[in-house]
């Protein structure tokens, strides 16, 4: 009777669960990417140009600015009739270009060069009215709700470590004693409803990633350590992060059986 007791409660052989262990691992990857990580790709934070119509004295241009990371500031502008035309573009300098004559110098001292110039194209622009601190996840991104988020961390973490752990800081965003919402501890995910584009998955711009790099696991070094049983499994094993090779750190990870079936119950990264 004793024998069957101990029996239900061992630990598997490590050889049993090698292949799940391994599965987990390789699977967590992905995973931590995205809720650990750097997250979903997002549309980068660009706003259609503002066009303001400038009346001359013989005639009227439409025209806007835009800043060119390497030119600096740029001015596109075509006639306010020549609704067919390409946009022609001035380079706004402090100073003198050698060899360069300018278009005109404005009243502030600037010089204003004719360029050649192909503008950056975007997928996507915000509007004034998108959510402060949030960015759009992109639209054609295989992850596009909350739900499916947790579909996939709970194909590799247990329910109960994800639940406890993970989903407040990702959904909820931290509370402070008193109730009040914390800015710098908003949700790093949230769905919005916008207008126009209906439910959109959005991600927070100012999160502070937790994983920077993948951690590399040497399943040959792998050991099942105590406390295990047939429900816990504790395993240490030797990794690395990718930067760093040569660089060897012992890394202990809990698995739990959940329905059926074990799960991580500890980070990878």
């Amino acid at each position: 009777m004793l024998a069957g007791v101990l029996t239900s409660c061992s630990a598997p052989e490590y050889e049993e669960i090698e292949d799940r262990i391994i599965y987990l691992i390789e699977e967590s990857y992905e995973v931590n990417e995205i809720i650990f990580g750097d997250g979903l790709e997002t549309y980068e934070r660009v706003y259609e140009p503002r066009i303001t119509l400038y009346r001359g004295n013989e005639k009227n241009y439409y025209y806007y600015e835009l800043e060119d990371e390497e030119l600096g500031s740029i001015i596109a502008y075509r006639g306010s009739t020549d609704y067919k035309a390409d946009y022609a573009y001035l380079l706004v300098t402090e100073d003198e270009r050698e060899g360069d004559e300018p278009v005109f110098v404005g009243s502030d001292g600037k010089y204003y060069y004719s360029i050649e110039y192909t503008e950056k194209e975007y997928d996507f622009y915000y509007t004034e009215s998108s959510p402060a601190g949030y960015d759009y996840v992109k639209f054609d991104s295989e992850i596009s709700s909350i739900a499916q988020i947790k579909e996939l961390a709970e194909s590799v973490y247990s329910k109960a470590y994800l639940e406890d752990v993970v989903y407040e800081t990702l959904f909820i965003g931290a509370v402070s004693p008193e109730g009040v919402e914390l800015d710098s501890l908003n949700a790093r995910y949230t769905e919005y409803d916008d207008t126009e584009l209906g439910t959109v998955l959005m991600k927070s711009n100012d999160y502070e990633k937790v994983s920077s790099e993948k951690r590399i696991f040497k399943y040959d070094t792998a050991e099942m350590v105590r406390p295990s049983n047939k429900n816990t499994v504790n395993v240490t094993m030797d990794t690395y992060l990718e930067s760093a090779p040569d660089q060897i750190v012992s890394v202990r990870l809990t698995f739990i059986m959940q329905d059926g079936e074990w799960y991580l119950d500890s980070p990878t990264y």
